[in-house]
């Protein structure tokens, strides 16, 4: 598989949400998918930067929609100079975030590093640049090879968090279906129709595991490991009890999953943070088939 993106080098990913969409069409339009210097799509490339550059400048959506294609074509030069030398910086982005890079093949936007990679490997294998040695991937990344490997001898792609786990399994087409799509593409866009606003949810690759963006209009949101809800009605007896049960236990969701909540924050009244402890699951996306991996983690790690 070659699922592309730029993953942080630390925890965590970029913030990922649906205007992401419309903004990487765009880019295609200005960059015609041609690569970046170190092989990665520079369409990809482009748009993590320019959304880290979106939320550390706190500049809004319409501003984003606003750059023009000059300014979306320098941008993409800065960073492709950098990313090719590991030196050059550092320049300023459209809205004022500076960019930077000491190593070929990474780069410093603010306060974050930044890798482009592949979902499990670091870049292709019969990528020239790495076959004629221009560049190392990162320590962190090393030996994702390995660990695909590891993943494909137990018949898995990869691996799929509880949440993305608990969307696809109650999409309308079906979870082969929606895994199939993420077979060949980074992301995938699911609807789910609920009692009042639809469910709308990301499914996307990030560092090898399948994860998901959950919204619905109004009431709740889902990133990363927190549950966001507005205007419940959960007493506080009801709230205090959840934390070390499942997140199902919260009455009223429009899934089911089972992933065990650590903490609630009911400090805005009815408005309420839920964080839990995500787990992962393996996957085959070919098949369509999410199952239950072995106890031990590092069983999926090289020593």
């Amino acid at each position: 598989m070659k699922h592309w993106a730029l993953a942080r080098q630390q925890t965590g990913a970029i913030v990922h949400d649906f205007a992401q969409e419309r903004l990487l069409r765009r880019l295609r339009s200005v960059l015609n998918d041609q690569p970046a210097a170190n092989g990665t799509p520079a369409v990809d490339v482009l748009a993590t930067a320019l959304l880290a550059d979106q939320r550390t400048a706190g500049a809004s959506a319409e501003q984003l929609a606003s750059l023009t294609d000059q300014q979306l074509m320098l941008s993409h030069l800065y960073l492709d100079y950098l990313l090719s030398k590991g030196a050059g910086g550092p320049v300023d982005l459209p809205f004022g975030t500076r960019a930077d890079s000491t190593t070929p093949g990474s780069v410093k936007i603010g306060p974050q590093q930044y890798v482009p990679g592949t979902v499990v490997d670091f870049v292709p294998a019969g990528t020239p640049f790495v076959k004629a040695g221009v560049w190392p991937a990162p320590y962190s990344l090393r030996h994702r090879v390995e660990e695909r490997e590891a993943l494909n001898a137990l018949g898995a792609d990869g691996e799929i968090d509880e949440m993305a786990a608990a969307i696809a399994r109650l999409a309308p087409e079906g979870t082969a279906s929606v895994l199939s799509r993420l077979a060949s593409d980074y992301e995938t866009l699911v609807r789910i129709p609920t009692g009042s606003e639809p469910l709308f949810a990301t499914l996307y690759w990030r560092n090898g595991v399948i994860r998901a963006d959950v919204s619905v209009s109004g009431s709740l949101d889902w990133y990363s490991d927190q549950l966001e809800l507005r205007g419940t009605s959960i007493r506080k007896a009801q709230r205090d009890r959840l934390p070390g049960r499942p997140l199902s236990a919260i009455p009223g969701l429009p899934f089911k999953c089972d992933a065990r909540i650590s903490h609630v924050d009911a400090s805005r009244g009815k408005h309420l943070l839920v964080t839990v402890e995500l787990g992962t699951e393996l996957v085959n996306c070919a098949t369509g088939t999410i199952w239950a991996k072995p106890d031990a983690r590092s069983e999926l790690r090289c020593a």
